[in-house]
This record gives structure tokens, sequence and C-alpha cells, in this order.
């Protein structure tokens, strides 16, 4: 396991979850903009044990190391699911995997970040915010979003929200496929904390988890500039590196971006090319 520099006791900390080396590039953003920003914490990323060797190589190859990043290594998630559900055995492992967090019982408290999120503002003030404080990220452009979004959550992990999590895993995999829906993490983040709707307490803004494509849509509702909004979500299967950083896919979108005049969203684009480059 790697353990670069880092603050001493420090027990307040950013997780993001690795499962694959297509998400490298995100974290090396994730981690470039956060120390842009001059956050105070330390990035632990967290990987399975199943693809230690490879992921680990996919790090040093591409020198996140040198970001002085923690890098924390559990054991998969072992899922029991009904037979009828065909379903490939790594999918299961790797979407389940992300509730390792709560296994992270070396911290008091942590903040977990999808990697392909984009930190434009500091945010360590939300380590002060309670257990389970999350948004309900698209909201503002599909207010059908009303549930909480797994992309930025405050969480004290312990064993017993482990455990939680890993009893709510079947539940959920039952609701969502009868549903007629897919199932990841998030759905059993909403399993286990069913009345989460009724604790607004819990409820961060979206500006701390706002999707790429709905940016102009959040800042217009919200009376703001969209400079305000401090973590840029990009989501979605295809990533700004999904094909390479500067390459003359990105080159078209950033004159589709010019053609419709949204200068201020080929900013972030291109700033977030240029931290996963």
């Amino acid at each position: 396991m790697m353990e670069p520099k880092r603050s001493a006791g420090q027990t307040e900390v950013y997780i993001t979850v690795l499962t694959s080396e297509d998400y490298i590039p995100g974290v090396k953003a994730l981690k470039k903009s956060l120390q842009h920003v001059k956050s105070q914490h330390d990035l632990v990323i967290l990987i399975p044990q199943s693809r230690q060797k490879q992921l680990m190589e996919g790090l040093k190859k591409n020198r996140i190391p040198d970001l002085h990043c923690t890098v924390c290594v559990k054991e998969d998630v072992e899922v029991s699911y009904p037979e009828e559900l065909q379903f490939e055995e790594h999918y299961w492992s790797n979407t389940f995997f992300k509730l390792r967090v709560a296994d992270c019982t070396e911290y008091r408290k942590v903040i977990l970040l999808d990697s392909d999120m984009l930190i434009r503002h500091n945010i360590d003030h939300l380590f002060d915010k309670p257990h389970y404080s999350a948004v309900k990220a698209g909201h503002c452009a599909t207010p059908e979003y009303v549930k909480l979004n797994s992309g930025l959550m405050v969480l004290e992990p312990g064993q017993a929200l482990f455990q939680t999590l890993l009893d709510c895993i079947r539940p959920a995999v039952v609701r969502r496929y009868q549903e007629g829906y897919n199932i990841g993490d998030q759905d059993v983040f909403q399993e286990a904390f069913k009345d989460w709707n009724d604790h607004p307490e819990l409820e961060l803004p979206e500006t701390y988890n706002c999707f790429f494509r709905a940016l102009r849509i959040l800042a217009k509702q919200e009376h703001m500039k969209m400079r305000d909004i401090a973590v840029v979500h990009f989501g979605g299967e295809n990533k700004p590196w999904s094909y390479g950083c500067f390459t003359k896919r990105n080159f078209l979108r950033c004159l589709a971006f010019i053609r419709h005049r949204q200068f201020y969203e080929m900013k972030i684009y291109v700033e977030y090319l240029v931290y996963a480059a």
C-alpha cells in the first residue's frame, strides 16, 4: 500500500473510489482541483484488493503519488443477490465497492466525492455538516430528482453503518429491478436512509454537486453566477477524457460551446481537461 506524506493525526479526509483504470484521469483532476482551491484535507483513493496491482500501476504511471494522495486498499464487497437477476459478478463488485467508504473507520468523518468531479471553490467547511449530508443533484433540471445523490456525501464511517448498507443491498436490488431500473451504490444509500427527505438539515445546496449540463439552469434558478458553483459533476457514461484530453473530439466540443455562446461552460470544460491530462 502506498502511503505518501499526510497530515499527522488528520481524522477528516476526502475519499474517492477507484475501481477502473478508466477513471484515473478523473482522480487526477479531482486531486489537482482540491489543491488549486487550497484544501487543507487529504484525498484518499479507495481501491479494491482484487485490482490492486493494475490500479497501482496505473496511478504510478500517471504520477498520482506525486500529488500526495493516500491510497487505501480494501477487500471487495461480497454480494448475495437473487439468482433470477442475471448480472455479471464484476458488475456487482464494482457497483457496491463504493459502500466500503463506510468501512474506513480509521477516519472520524469523510466527504465522499465521485472521481468525475471538479472542485472550483474550497469546500472544507462541509466537514462541519452532519452525517449523511448530501445533495439532490439534478433537481434544478429534473424536478423529480428528489432523493440524495451519492456523488458527494458527508459520512461518519462505522461498522454499524457498513453493515446496514450491506443489509440494504438485496432489498435495493429487488426494488430497482421490479421498477425496471439498473442498480447502483446510490440506491443502497437511499435504501439505508429512506426518510432522508424528512431531514432538511441534511440537504446541501445543489451548488455542491451540480451536473455540468445543468450549470446554466442552476445559476438562473438561484439568481447567481455560474462561477459561484462550488462542485461540477461530469456525470454520464462518456467523460471529457474518455477519448483523450486534447483530441479532435474535444476540439469540436469546444467549437460547439462557442457556436452556442456557452463561453463559461467551455472554460470549465477546458480547465477540467488540463487537470485530467
